[in-house]
């Protein structure tokens, strides 16, 4: 059975917006329409905003051959928009990330995703989660 996009809007502290939706190139446009929409609440640069999209864009595409769903959330933080991808699942794009560069093994498949992180956000971590999928946290500073 195919489904269409879910959305959930959480309050704590902070806020956090998240969206999932099937892993189809159709649906990717929204997570970029939920980061524009959050940045106009919180009156970010259009150069920041550029900076986020490229950063989520770039990972999903790096995550080959993953299927199902792909979930975006956004909390919105005093000093910091927190971004997190998840499920991601290519062990290259994973290895990549923990250890900052491509591997040799992975050179011909793998972007050097960490190399275009840098400059586009200020933080990201990887957080494994169980059978062998991980999430990938964007952290970008409000300046």
């Amino acid at each position: 059975m195919k489904t269409g996009p879910r959305a959930s809007v959480m309050s704590t502290a902070s806020d956090t917006v998240s969206l999932t939706i099937p892993r189809a190139q159709e649906y990717l446009p929204l997570f970029n329409m939920l980061l524009g929409g959050i940045a106009t609440r919180r009156v970010l640069s259009l150069e920041a905003l550029d900076d986020l999209q490229l950063a989520v864009d770039n990972v999903i595409l790096e995550d080959r051959g993953t299927t199902g769903d792909l979930s975006l959330a956004v909390t919105l933080l005093e000093e910091a928009l927190e971004i997190v991808i998840s499920p991601l699942s290519d062990p290259d794009l994973h290895s990549t990330l923990i250890e900052g560069s491509v591997s040799t093994e992975a050179a011909d498949r793998c972007l050097d995703v960490c190399l275009l992180l840098s400059p586009l956000v200020d933080r990201y971590v990887v957080h494994d989660l169980d059978s062998g999928t991980f999430a990938l946290e964007l952290r970008k500073l409000l300046r």
